[in-house]
């Protein structure tokens, strides 16, 4: 019985929410058309996990004439391509190799960035799923649970606090955090993803209130909830039985 309750509860949730998200669209398109914004162009930008899939498309795509671009990831020979393409665009591109779960470490790599040229835009990327970990170790269940949480969410903490200090004291700057749609449509009840999508409405909620906290300061806060991207992780999940490769789109579409 208490199965079927939490499946129902589950599908009301999701049939709710979507709902919502459905009926935002008519006033997105109409202040899309009435108010338009004008992009912000950006000089330094700080990317985490850039070295494939949604990290590595926003790099090439910020990358642009004497544009500093601080690429970080943990897989080095991946960053080497990306700063190749980054560089055929013009920007001028560093990158480290560093874990995001490493608060000390990335606080020197963040103010190292930020004192080479005053970072702009910091975009906390890197995130990981179970699938993937579980493909390339290992670990079982309960050991990438707690990896999830400590990269997607502890990594984001430690990728945004350096770059928040910096910023208050100059009164101008963007953050981003790359969430995900399961941060809104709620938490999965599969055994594989329930930590992800923790991770994700974490996220959503955490950007929220930084936004309302830093918009004083003029700071903004930009939280990003894509659908299914085809990427590493998205392919990873086919292993675990949720193949949603042909529902995924490109990272630069």
């Amino acid at each position: 019985i208490e199965a079927v309750v939490m499946n129902i509860y589950k599908t009301c949730c999701l049939v709710v929410q979507t709902v919502l998200l459905v009926g935002m669209l008519p006033f997105k398109i109409i202040s899309s058309i009435f108010f338009r914004n004008t992009p912000k162009t950006f000089s330094s930008v700080f990317i985490t996990g850039a070295g494939g899939g949604i990290g590595a498309e926003m790099a090439r795509q910020y990358a642009s004439k004497d544009v500093h671009l601080t690429l970080a990831d943990l897989h080095t020979e991946k960053l080497s391509e990306v700063k190749l393409q980054c560089e055929k665009l013009g920007a001028v591109v560093n990158t480290i190799s560093v874990d995001v779960t490493d608060k000390d470490k990335m606080r020197k790599a963040v103010c190292a960035a930020d004192d080479e040229c005053p970072l702009d835009l910091v975009i906390a990327n890197a995130g990981v799923n179970a699938p993937t970990l579980l493909n390339k170790s290992s670990k079982v269940l309960s050991d990438v649970s707690s990896i999830v949480t400590e990269v997607n969410v502890i990594g984001v903490c430690n990728t945004l606090s350096p770059a928040i200090e910096r910023m208050r004291s100059r009164k101008s700057g963007q953050l981003v955090i790359n969430a995900s749609i399961a941060g809104l449509l709620g938490m999965s009840g599969d055994s594989l993803n329930f930590a992800y999508c923790s991770s994700k409405i974490w996220a959503c909620t955490y950007g929220g209130g930084l936004r309302s906290i830093l918009k004083s300061d003029n700071i903004g806060v930009t939280v990003l909830c894509p659908g299914v991207i085809k990427t590493e992780m998205v392919a990873d999940l086919k292993t675990a039985g949720s193949d949603l490769q042909k529902f995924a789109i490109d990272c630069g579409s």
